[in-house]
């Protein structure tokens, strides 16, 4: 049977038309691989193929849409294909397939995932290498990866959110910010010690903190209490909010 039109449709999809009327949907692929010209002959074991592998082709068309998005990692690429209840065989193929292109990579994968974490999200190296853990990304190509971030870019980036933090968050008492910062910059990735030593660096006490904190809290209790016992809520207040000791002792001083 010959093939009578091949008109090109959307999303590499071609239909054949040969000249019984006969119609097939089929692939760009397939068309290269069966060299399906004008006039070409098709015989009926050649059709069968066609038929058969129209799944195939199927399942990687929506594989390589797939990759458009953005890179994916070939943990990512088998769940998408899993999820469409691809056939095991079908999905190892598929994954063999685009990794001999160089399309499907996961050391381009890991290098680039690496860096839009970093630089974009201002995520630090500890947090980055579970999350490519979770990809099931081989241990000496996440090293290799993040070994690409040198450790002043890290400390800079540390550096400057962990400033922008701390102006914003003025209110408090220097062991409570530092706590929060700890919890939310060790979350983020980075290490505790180094979370530490740049907050030290950073921190400068502000002496009115304590002072409106106690004048605010004094107000607030007069109305109810006096006295020894007004002095005794305003401290457990203060301690609650966590103030030192050595700092309340010393305001209470000047003010009871």
């Amino acid at each position: 049977m010959k093939v009578e039109k091949i008109k090109k449709l959307a999303n590499n999809q071609y239909k054949i038309i040969l000249e019984n009327g006969r119609e097939m949907i089929t692939y760009d692929e397939v068309i290269l691989k069966y060299n399906l010209l004008f006039r070409k002959e098709l015989n009926q074991e050649i059709q069968q193929k066609i038929e058969e592998e129209q799944l195939y082709y199927i399942h990687y068309n929506e594989a390589m849409k797939y990759l458009k998005k953005c890179i994916r990692s070939k943990k990512e690429m088998y769940t998408f294909l899993k999820n469409k209840e691809v056939a095991e065989e079908e999905i190892k193929e598929i994954i063999e397939s685009l990794e001999k292109k160089g399309i499907l990579n996961d050391v381009l994968f890991c290098s680039s995932f690496v860096s839009d974490q970093f630089y974009l999200k201002g995520k630090g190296p500890l947090k980055i290498r579970r999350e490519l853990e979770e990809h099931a990304i081989d241990e000496s190509v996440i090293s290799a990866s993040l070994a690409e971030l040198k450790e002043e870019e890290i400390y800079d980036t540390l550096f400057k959110m962990m400033q922008q933090k701390i102006k914003t968050n003025h209110k408090y008492p220097r062991s409570i910010l530092k706590q929060k910062l700890l919890l939310y910059f060790t979350e983020k990735g980075y290490e505790r010690e180094r979370i530490e030593s740049i907050f030290d660096t950073l921190y400068k006490e502000n002496p009115n903190i304590l002072e409106k904190e106690y004048e605010k809290i004094k107000r607030q209790l007069a109305k109810k209490y006096e006295g020894r016992e007004l002095e005794y809520k305003i401290v457990s207040k203060l301690y609650q909010k966590g103030f030192l000791k050595e700092e309340i002792d010393k305001i209470k001083e000047e003010s009871f």
